[in-house]
């Protein structure tokens, strides 16, 4: 059947794939530009100089206490106020106790995100070190 139908059919057919190629390259480039154009505004506006409601402290916890003894603990967190002279802090279990931890480094007040993400890359950590 190598009438001018089937002609008409290899031609629409092969249109409808250029076409299609050119839908998704567009495509990709559409989206290759409103992911650069995004990731410039949330880096602009993600808020790293709004102020905390109360000055954080950034802190690495090694251990805590348990009904059953101590746990090792190897992780950083923010508190409202410093570990006292010895690293010891204190924080509500939920149930009106608390449980003790350790720490062995502390560093603030920083009243703002971008003071804290400051000291915490300046002890290395960041989103590459992130722990699992």
């Amino acid at each position: 059947m190598a009438g001018p139908a089937s002609h008409w059919f290899a031609q629409e057919r092969g249109a409808s794939r250029h076409r299609r190629l050119i839908d998704v390259a567009a495509s990709g480039a559409l989206v290759f530009l409103l992911m650069t154009g995004s990731v410039q505004v949330v880096h602009a506006d993600i808020g790293l100089d709004s102020p905390f409601s109360a000055p954080q402290y950034i802190v690495h916890a090694i251990g805590h206490g348990t009904t059953s003894g101590g746990v090792a603990d190897d992780f950083y967190t923010l508190l409202n106020g410093p570990p006292d002279a010895n690293g010891r802090y204190t924080i509500p279990d939920g149930s009106g106790g608390t449980i003790g931890y350790q720490s062995d480094f502390h560093a603030g007040p920083f009243n703002t995100p971008r003071g804290v993400c400051d000291a915490a890359a300046a002890r290395g950590l960041g989103p590459s070190r992130r722990r699992k």
